[in-house]
This record gives C-alpha cells, structure tokens and sequence, in this order.
C-alpha cells in the first residue's frame, strides 16, 4: 500500500495531497455522524428534565410532543419577537418566574404523553 501512495504521489503530488485530505475529512465526518446518532438514539437523553436553555422546539423534538403543545403550554409569543427563544428569554418576556415556565412545559408534556398513553390503552381494550 505504501508503494502505490508512493507511486501516487510521484505521478501528481497535488492529487494525491488531495485524495488524502478529502479521505481524512471523510472520516472526520463518519465519526462525528456516529457518534451524534449514538447520543440520540440514547434513550437517557430524551428522559431528561426540561432546562431554562432549552427552547420550546427543542423541547417538542426531544420529548417527542407537537411543536404546538409547548407553545401554547409555556405562552410563547408568536412570531418571537428576536427569533428562536429558550425557557429562560420567555420566562423575561412575560415578567414570570422561569420555574412557572418550566413546569408549565413539563406539564404539558407529561399531559400529552398522558392523553396518548390513555388513547392508546383504550383502543387496545375495545378490541
């Protein structure tokens, strides 16, 4: 293998500097794919408490609730006055607490999985 990158690399240095660079950048991004598929396919991840950082999208994607759900849980103005706002930006802007806005979100989210879980059972049980 050496000889051929050898060979390679007498015939056309730049080429080969360039396949080089492209396979080591290839990697690169291989891994960081792999690794960021493991870290979401954790199911730790998505069992975690909701966080003043975490915007209401975030939130709606990692506790699997419609987007809507937790806008109108955490009484988000619509459209965001400076674009994408955490719990914390929302919680200044409507002059509360960030825990109110905060559990209101874990609220919401534990009622839809509730409402879902119920829906689910119920069906099974007519059959």
């Amino acid at each position: 293998m050496i000889t051929q990158i050898k060979r390679l690399w007498a015939a056309a240095p730049l080429a080969t500097t360039a396949l080089i660079g492209a396979s080591v950048l290839a990697l690169f991004f291989v891994i960081r794919l792999s690794v960021a598929m493991l870290l979401w396919h954790n199911s730790d991840h998505h069992e975690k408490d909701i966080e003043a950082w975490m915007t209401p999208g975030f939130i709606s994607h990692a506790f699997n609730v419609p987007h809507e759900v937790i806008l109108d849980a955490v009484d988000a103005p619509i459209p965001p006055p400076a674009g994408r706002m955490s719990l914390d930006e929302i919680a200044t802007y409507r002059n509360v607490p960030i825990t109110d806005v905060i559990a209101a979100a874990q609220a919401a989210v534990t009622a839809f999985h509730a409402d879902r879980n119920a829906g689910n059972n119920g069906s099974a049980n007519d059959r």
